[in-house]
Formats: C-alpha cells, sequence, structure tokens
C-alpha cells in the first residue's frame, strides 16, 4: 500500500525476483479416488473448504456446459484426464487474440466469438471445470518461453484434484502447467487475481498504465550424487 504526502506525477513499481519452479511432471500425483467419473462430488468436508471455487453444474450457461461435455466425453469423464483434454480442447478451437486491455469476457461471450484473450480462454476453462464439479479457479502470472519478443503477463486456470491438489492448464497452449509457468495469483473471480490494484482522486486527472517485463532463464548447477 502507498500513500503520498502532497500531489503526485506518478508512481512507479520495479520488482525483481529469482524464482524456483519446480513442478518438472506435472501429472506426479496420485489421485484419492481414481475410479470416480465426471461430474464430480467431493468428500462433504473437502467440497465445504473449496465452496467458494465451486458452482452448480447446472448453473453453467449451455454453450459452456456443451464444451464441458465434449471434453468430458472424449476424456471417457476421467477426472484426471479431463483438465487436461480440455486446455488442448480449447486451444484447438479457440484464436488466440492479444487483448492488453479490460476485463475478461464472460464464458459465453468467448464461445459466441470463436476466440478470445489468454485471460478469456482461462475463464472459459474454470467455468468448464465447476460444470462438471470439479473446484476451479483464475490464475495471473509470467509463462516463460525462448521466444526473443518482450513477456506478457499471462494467465491460466487450476483445478482442485483430490489427491492431486491443485493443478495447473494453460487453455492458451493447450498444456498443463508445469516449470515454465510463475504464479503471482489464484483466486474464485478473476478480478482478485490482479498483481496490483489501486484508486487515485483528483479533479481532471486520468491514468496511464505502462508495463515492462523481463525474463530469462537462471542456469543452475546439477546435484552432486549421494556419496561423492
Amino acid at each position: 500500500m502507498a500513500w503520498f504526502h502532497g500531489a503526485s506525477r506518478q508512481l512507479e513499481i520495479r520488482t525483481r525476483a529469482t524464482v524456483d519452479t519446480l513442478v518438472t511432471d506435472p501429472f506426479r500425483y496420485l489421485l484419492a479416488e481414481p475410479d470416480r467419473t465426471l461430474p464430480y462430488a467431493y468428500p462433504p468436508d473437502v467440497g465445504e473448504r473449496l465452496r467458494s471455487y465451486r458452482r452448480e453444474p447446472d448453473a453453467a450457461h449451455a454453450s459452456v456446459r456443451a464444451i464441458a461435455v465434449e471434453a468430458a466425453s472424449a476424456s471417457d469423464r476421467s477426472q484426471a484426464g479431463f483438465p487436461f483434454t480440455l486446455a488442448r480442447q480449447i486451444h484447438r478451437d479457440f484464436t488466440l487474440e492479444d487483448r492488453p486491455e479490460g476485463a475478461p469476457l464472460s464464458p459465453e461471450q468467448t464461445v459466441a466469438r470463436g476466440a478470445g484473450a489468454c485471460r478469456d480462454l482461462a475463464v472459459l476453462f474454470v467455468e468448464c471445470c465447476r460444470a462438471m464439479g470439479l473446484a476451479a479457479r483464475f490464475v495471473s502470472g509470467y509463462a516463460y518461453t525462448d521466444d526473443v519478443t518482450p513477456a506478457e503477463m499471462h494467465a491460466w486456470g487450476e483445478v482442485y484434484l483430490a489427491g492431486g491438489g491443485w493443478r495447473g492448464y494453460d487453455p492458451s497452449r493447450g498444456l498443463a502447467a508445469g516449470d515454465q509457468h510463475v504464479t503471482l495469483a489464484a483466486a474464485a473471480d478473476p478480478v482478485d487475481a490482479a498483481p496490483v490494484v489501486g484508486t487515485f482522486r483528483g479533479d481532471e486527472v486520468n491514468s496511464r498504465l505502462e508495463t515492462e517485463l523481463t525474463m530469462r532463464a537462471v542456469p543452475t548447477s546439477p546435484p552432486i550424487p549421494d556419496g561423492s
């Protein structure tokens, strides 16, 4: 939180961090109930803890539910296979757009347009998971690539698998989130996952946001074998 003593023309935030990303295998987990199929019902105590991340399956818009049903059928209604299948399906069927400003579109708007920014596709992924009874949340952060283009904020979704915990899936890229994804914030509602928020007061005042992001991989030393 920042407070100013008097008039100010700008606020500049600089952050530098070295991050260890340890999820080299995003599929390394064991489900608590591997034979349970979708739509999934959590044990009562788990379901209560996840209440803010869930919706009644019938609450989803018909167009959103149709996408969820298609992915469920393609994954044999497997709770582990469904999120990955869904992420690949959205990546295949929707055009990724560059829309640097504005709130995410509703999932039904994204379906109607057949296209969206990464945050729009993330919201669609989350709502499709909820339509199958799974707890899901919106994630904001960064995704590292070897591309030379400037890095930008990124968004994806996470789904809670009993026994596996929160697992990330990136529908913009059609893959499971792993060691190239850096999470900044996760929330049931995208508005609560913004890395920076604020308000200002003043007459004849407007605002402009400028960002610059640089990411690079830091070489690591190989582990020393035991007994050496």
